[in-house]
């Protein structure tokens, strides 16, 4: 059967979390819209598209018999090349021309001065081409939930940095990807966040998810796409 190859967009913090095999699943509301616009939603479960069409829909239903679908993003089985952060540039090889990719997360004080030399920025990874694409990620499941419905076990699947504390080895902490918010309270046992207490994992998530979505996005829980992936090796026929 052949593979079916779609594109997916991470941050360099992530893509980091990606090729340190510490993230396994990523959130989405793209295609959510017309259910994320008002809170009286509520998920019936999944359908095909039409008898010949065998593409999953997921199905939503309103307090006021109104009942909407949305198309999943990705179907168990898929292959997603990630675009990332990355630059390509020209060089010589014994007198051959080289094209070459240098992505972010390879950020090295050796390269760098030989790329500002010749005046190279980094690309936007919504701009990636397929012949630059280095990681490949097979879709293993799909689901949907609200937001605030992560556990710490998928908030950590999600690739959240573990930090040292120095105090005590016993105690793990996670990063706080908005620092400065006096509202944190990082801890083994949890923070405070508005009227609401989550464990180390889910908070540290939760900053994540602000950082990338903006001030109040959590709190607006919207339905996501839950996308579980494994890391796999290029196949060969990708751009064929």
């Amino acid at each position: 059967m052949k593979n079916v190859f779609k594109p997916i967009l991470f941050s360099t913090p992530m893509i980091q979390a990606i090729l340190d095999d510490q993230k396994t699943q990523t959130r989405r509301t793209k295609k959510m819209e017309i259910v994320n616009d008002h809170r009286d939603w509520t998920f019936v479960g999944f359908c095909f598209k039409s008898e010949n069409d065998r593409r999953r829909q997921a199905i939503f239903r309103c307090y006021s018999d109104t009942w909407a679908v949305a198309d999943l993003p990705y179907e168990v089985g898929d292959i997603l090349w990630v675009r990332e952060t990355w630059m390509e540039y020209k060089t010589y090889n014994k007198n051959q021309l080289e094209l070459k990719n240098h992505y972010k997360t390879e950020h090295s004080p050796l390269i760098d001065p030989y790329l500002q030399h010749i005046k190279k920025k980094w690309t936007p990874s919504i701009h990636m081409p397929k012949r630059a694409a280095r990681i490949f990620l097979k879709v293993k499941g799909i689901r949907v939930e609200r937001l605030n419905q992560i556990s710490d076990y998928d908030a950590i699947a999600e690739g959240i940095k573990k930090q040292k504390y120095s105090l005590d080895e016993s105690v793990t902490i996670y990063e706080n990807y908005l620092p400065g918010k006096d509202f944190y309270s990082w801890s083994d046992y949890g923070w405070d966040y508005g009227k609401e207490t989550h464990s180390a994992p889910v908070a540290s998530f939760c900053s994540l998810w602000e950082d990338i979505n903006g001030d109040g996005s959590w709190n607006k829980n919207p339905f996501v796409w839950v996308i579980e992936f494994e890391k796999i090796v290029k196949p060969l026929d990708f751009l064929t």
